[in-house]
């Protein structure tokens, strides 16, 4: 490159000698210095990510996607989860399936910032282990360096104005990264690959999650398929550099601004705190700022013995945390914008005492009592808001003609690290989503859950159906 053509500015080397570390940190990873707490986390979250992809299977445009990539030639070397369609090259498998795991806002996510790291590595993960015959223990490293690789960057670069959406900026990086350590790169590999990535990375809106654009249900599974091209690039010479990863998510992608970037959070505690502790997972469809202010009107709904008070309902209040405050939408225009609309999301609950995916379908967003109600909801900010990790809350009043109150406050929303699900909760709702298509794959995630030594060694099962996968693929040989 010629000099002067490169756009860094005063005192980012320390920034880019940060980004070296994290590139490299992982080459030298030693498996057994991952705590079984951090690798039993990180199961949990491959169990939750393959659930959220059966969970999407039943939606219109994601089951149009996989009969579209059913179709394409290519290599059979990996499936779609929750179906009985055949393999497909690992690149298609694993746009295909983050898509639908991210449908339907039932992936996990990570709660100091917003950062679906699971999201952004397991459906790339998945798809390389099946084409490649890799073990669970293999893929249980890789999601771990891909969420620590993704959550640093965020706490580094995203600040608490959000302007382009983690799933665009980030999942490209992230699965890069679990991709490399998969494939062995070496330490010199893996930055090269993580500056490359960085560069084909989207600059998708996080205005378009809100706004209901279906498009950005899209972009992990870019990120996805962008990992697998990333690494061919490089692998072909076509290599990026650490100062790249800055150039592109400060100054091109603004992600925060300059004099806010944090570049100790780049390796502050990499190896001694596992990121994977601090996610959270989902019970109810939608953004997770909602969740503490369903959790309230599904508890006044639970009181109440019969559906005449709907009709009486005058007003709603919502007092809640400021970033609920920003799903203020009362007219949802499709289900994306529905599952961050957080009138739409009380509304359903207090009708119907449910917020699971149907909760936010195209029926309920044109529902004349739901839209009745999300047209009374009144939010206002929860105050004095209690300290991190019980940030998040939500008080509901419910106000009933003659000025009768209906009132519950939920303090954090179970899911949350603060108040997690357990692990028979977290494969419950796996088991549920996959309901009875594949009970093979249901099996393995509870045994990988318990970190059972023979699954750790074994190689990955097939994500669908077994009676389509070709005998000769590596998932089906013998071990050893």
């Amino acid at each position: 490159m010629a000099s002067g053509a490169r756009r860094l500015h005063d005192g980012d080397g320390d920034l880019v000698d940060r980004i070296h570390t994290l590139a490299r940190w992982p080459a030298g990873l030693d498996p057994t210095a991952i705590p079984d707490a951090a690798k039993s986390r990180a199961a949990l979250i491959v169990a939750d990510d393959i659930g959220a992809m059966a969970a999407g299977t039943v939606v219109g445009e994601v089951a149009a996607l996989h009969r579209l990539v059913s179709t394409r030639p290519g290599e059979p070397e990996a499936h779609l989860a929750g179906t009985d369609l055949p393999p497909l090259r690992r690149e298609e498998a694993a746009f295909a399936n983050a898509v639908a795991a991210n449908w339907c806002e039932l992936d996990e996510g990570y709660r100091p910032i917003a950062c679906h790291a699971g999201l952004y590595t397991v459906p790339a993960v998945l798809a390389e282990a099946e084409a490649t015959g890799a073990s669970a223990a293999l893929v249980l490293e890789a999601v771990i360096v891909g969420y620590e690789t993704a959550t640093h960057l965020a706490r580094c670069f995203a600040g608490p104005e959000l302007i382009v959406h983690p799933h665009a900026g980030l999942s490209a990086i992230a699965a890069t990264a679990a991709l490399a350590h998969m494939r062995g790169l070496s330490a010199d590999d893996r930055v090269a690959a993580m500056g490359a990535a960085a560069t084909l990375s989207a600059p998708g809106p996080w205005s378009h999650a809100m706004g209901g654009l279906q498009i950005r249900n899209a972009w992990a599974g870019h990120g996805a398929t962008t990992a697998f091209r990333t690494l061919t690039a490089v692998e072909a010479g076509m290599a990026g550099d650490a100062a790249g990863v800055v150039e592109v998510l400060s100054d091109v992608m603004g992600a925060r601004d300059r004099q806010s970037v944090d570049p100790a959070a780049l390796v502050d505690d990499l190896g001694t705190h596992w990121a994977v502790t601090d996610g959270y997972h989902k019970i109810y469809a939608c953004c997770q700022y909602a969740h503490a202010g369903i959790h309230a009107a599904l508890e006044i709904r639970a009181g109440m013995t019969d559906d005449d008070w709907l009709a009486e309902i005058e007003a709603i209040e919502v007092a809640t945390h400021p970033l609920a405050l920003m799903l203020a939408d009362a007219e949802p225009a499709t289900d994306l914008a529905a599952r961050f609309s957080l009138p739409h999301a009380i509304a359903v609950a207090l009708l119907t005492g449910r917020a699971d995916a149907a909760s936010f379908a195209a029926d309920r967003v044109s529902n004349p009592l739901i839209a009745r109600l999300r047209r009374l909801v009144r939010l206002s900010e929860f105050q004095p808001l209690p300290a991190p990790p019980m940030d998040r809350p939500a008080r509901v009043t419910v106000v009933l003609c003659g000025n009768r109150r209906l009132s519950a406050q939920c303090d954090s929303a179970p899911g949350s690290p603060d108040c997690p699900l357990n692990r028979d909760a977290v494969l419950a709702k796996t088991r549920a989503a996959i309901d009875g298509r594949n009970p093979a794959l249901v099996a393995w995630t509870a045994a990988l859950a318990t970190l059972e030594p023979d699954t750790l060694t074994a190689r990955v099962p097939p994500l669908a159906s077994p009676a389509n996968y070709p005998t000769s693929h590596p998932a089906l040989r013998p071990a050893g």
